[in-house]
């Protein structure tokens, strides 16, 4: 496609709202730090609690564990409690 990362990752990272770490990437598959993994287990949360299927969530979430070996989340003070960290 010819597109270049760097081009994309300029363009993105004009909205003031993004910051040029939301947007480091590794060679290590899957998703991790802080945001997302918090982001995704309060989401599983509100539906959870308002009664709507999370099938697909639970299976995002399971499939990270299975493929990201560095569970970094885990270390960052409150990115995910022990609770979500247990049931998720």
């Amino acid at each position: 496609m010819g597109i270049k990362y760097e081009e994309v990752k300029k363009m993105v990272t004009a909205d003031h709202r993004i910051f040029d770490s939301h947007l480091d990437i590794t060679t290590e598959r899957g998703f991790g730090k802080k945001c997302f993994p918090k982001d995704l287990l309060a989401l599983k949360a509100l539906f959870k609690k308002s009664k709507v299927d999370t099938t697909l969530l639970d299976a995002v979430w399971k499939k990270n564990l299975k493929i990201r070996k560095v569970h970094d989340w885990e270390e960052i003070p409150f990115a995910v409690t022990k609770v979500q960290k247990k049931s998720a």
